[in-house]
């Protein structure tokens, strides 16, 4: 009946029969419903299951279409539940930018994931599961059965919806499925001032700190910057682990870098690295918005003096700065 039930769906969207009806959606309410939906499966298998909301504290509800959004993150989550068999899923949220959009009402993202320390997927195979009835286990002898249409689905539904849907995987250790839809809030633009408040801060002995920011994206840099600007004499940006490295060779006088462990081209591991060939003294915080298990103790290995999840508050910067400044 489910793979009846997929192929009518999949029949429907390809004949532009579903339209998405948008509506506002409590965030907490679907990730209740989620949970009380998934829940018990995942831990009747012995896995963790947890939800992380990263939105700013005053962003509580969106409009979408709320069946599909549903859809989308059931039919992912199922599937984590289905070929993972120790170890954990967590799904959760983020506020991107939209930087291709110049539309005032889509300047904005929602960044859904769902993560699992499940079998992953051959790097092979990772844009070919979006397609129909393909599936990462593709052998004979098959362990685990399904329709093939699920992520199909899926896709589709991201894409009326205005989004776009990705997956990062090792095979054999995770993966993370990422999808995004258009997000606009009128408070958004006053979140940041009512959130960053370091003027507490009595820093002195660092008023004239120079500050790299290696971040690819732009709320969190925008974020960062006004937080060290009370004490910063200077802040610059890199976009990516190469960007920051040349950076750093060209302003030996860096006392302060915020790290972000994902970037393109290279990341933040690799540009740690790199850094502390030629530069041993430079406080390094790493920072991730999706962290794994062991990512803190790579960060270290790396050269890093610090790892946080993103994004950072207020009270865990200062505590952090203390640590190093005396503030």
């Amino acid at each position: 009946m489910n793979t009846i039930n997929d192929i009518v769906e999949i029949s429907q969207i390809q004949t532009r029969q579903l339209q998405p009806l948008l509506s506002e959606i409590f965030i907490k309410n679907l990730s209740d419903d989620l949970n009380l939906r998934f829940k018990y499966d995942a831990e009747k298998k012995g896995l963790s299951f947890t939800f992380n909301n990263n939105l700013p504290d005053n962003i509580h509800q969106i409009t979408t279409d709320c069946n599909k959004l549903y859809s989308i993150l059931s039919i992912i989550i199922g599937n984590s539940i289905k070929f993972t068999e120790k170890g954990s899923i967590e799904f959760g949220c983020n506020l991107k930018t939209n930087i291709q959009s110049t539309e005032v009402n889509r300047r904005y993202e929602l960044e859904f994931y769902v993560k699992d320390t499940g079998i992953g997927i051959p790097e092979d195979k990772l844009t070919l599961i979006f397609e129909r009835f393909m599936q990462a286990d593709v052998s004979s002898t098959r362990r685990f059965e399904g329709s093939g249409l699920g992520l199909a689905i899926a896709k589709a539904y991201v894409e009326m919806l205005g989004g776009n849907i990705w997956v990062d995987s090792i095979e054999g250790k995770y993966s993370v499925f990422y999808f995004t839809i258009p997000f606009y809030n009128e408070i958004l633009e006053t979140k940041i001032e009512e959130s960053v408040d370091l003027s507490k801060i009595e820093a002195k002995s660092i008023k004239n700190l120079k500050v790299l920011i290696a971040e690819d994206d732009e709320i969190s840099l925008m974020l960062l910057k006004m937080m060290v600007a009370s004490f910063s004499e200077e802040v610059l940006k890199a976009t990516s682990g190469i960007e920051a490295v040349e950076i750093c060779r060209n302003n030996p006088d860096i006392g302060l870098i915020f790290m972000d462990i994902k970037m393109s081209k290279m990341d933040g591991y690799e540009a740690t690295k790199l850094i502390r060939q030629f530069n041993k003294d430079v406080i390094i915080i790493a920072q991730s918005a999706h962290a794994f298990r062991g990512d803190r103790e790579k960060a270290i290995e790396a050269g890093c003096n610090e790892f946080v999840e993103k994004p950072i508050k207020n009270d865990k910067l200062i505590k952090i700065l203390n640590n190093y400044y005396q503030l």
